[in-house]
């Protein structure tokens, strides 16, 4: 099975028992981004960040992370080319440290709390001089944030700013 372009294998391929669709329960709860975790005689269904997206948009970079449930979170902490959020009751599949390139840095990864009330916080480094903007998602499943250097517009909608002082003529009289 394939989710968001990344293959992976199921413990045995879906089968039909009469009219009943037999599919592997922790293979679908995988592809929902819940990871199983058997704790004493039960297994908990812990919500994941399951998904990071870095991309190009123009001179700008979007960064999205995609989950298992809604995003709820609060800033940690904050400047111009560093944001680090925390994101309540959910975990993370994510590698805690990774490079990224482009118009960010890294993003790192900490989890903390337990299987049953996890949080994850997510810090991005942009390079020097950067600035970030929250986006709105697409989905309430996601969080979005855009970086871009000194000079470009991080909202699409906002024209770009002007880098050198426009002179105007002088209006003409009659």
């Amino acid at each position: 099975y394939s989710v968001g372009g990344v293959v992976s294998s199921a413990t045995f391929a879906p089968f039909f028992d009469g009219t009943d669709v037999i599919v592997p329960l922790y293979a679908i709860a995988r592809a929902l981004y819940l990871q199983p975790v058997v704790t004493g005689l039960e297994t908990v269904f812990e919500p994941q960040i399951g998904a990071l997206d870095v991309r190009p948009d123009g001179r700008r970079t979007i960064v999205t992370l995609h989950a298992a449930t809604a995003l709820r979170y609060v800033k940690v902490s904050e400047t111009p080319e560093r944001l680090a959020v925390t994101f309540s009751g959910t975990g993370s599949a994510l590698a805690p440290n990774r490079r990224v390139g482009g118009g960010v840095d890294e993003v790192d990864v900490a989890v903390s709390g337990s299987v049953r009330n996890p949080s994850s916080t997510v810090t991005i480094v942009a390079p020097k001089g950067a600035r970030h903007l929250i986006a709105a998602a697409a989905s309430p499943y996601e969080f979005s944030v855009a970086f871009a250097p000194p000079g470009v517009a991080l909202d699409p909608n906002a024209p770009a700013p002007v880098s050198a002082p426009v002179a105007l003529a002088p209006p003409v009289t009659p």
